[in-house]
């Protein structure tokens, strides 16, 4: 796209990427999360050394908030108890995207 810059045009990339490989949902809730509304989040938060590349996942925007500096490990924990966030359980099925091709072609 014209008048964007190369760092501009990665991040939505991965952006991409990450959506299509977690087939648009959140990686903590399970949540259909469409792309417009995802956030990518650090598995190990930077504040903890985390970097990016496989650290990263996609989630929805209420699980970013409400993990903030936990580790991935931490929030999952959390998942777990009393009061989720979301209300859902790891045993939620899984909701493909559809408003994404995802599939490449």
């Amino acid at each position: 796209m014209a008048g964007q810059s190369q760092t501009a045009r990665t991040r939505r990339s991965l952006r991409f990427r990450l959506f299509c490989a977690a087939n648009g949902q959140c990686e903590y809730c399970q949540r259909l999360t469409l792309l417009p509304f995802g956030t990518l989040d650090h598995r190990i938060p930077r504040a903890k050394g985390g970097k990016g590349g496989d650290n990263l996942a996609w989630c929805c925007q209420r699980c970013n908030q409400r993990k903030g500096d936990k580790t991935e490990r931490q929030y999952r924990s959390k998942l777990a108890g009393p009061g989720h966030c979301c209300g859902l359980t790891s045993a939620t099925p899984a909701i493909p995207p559809q408003a994404a091709d995802c599939s490449g072609s």
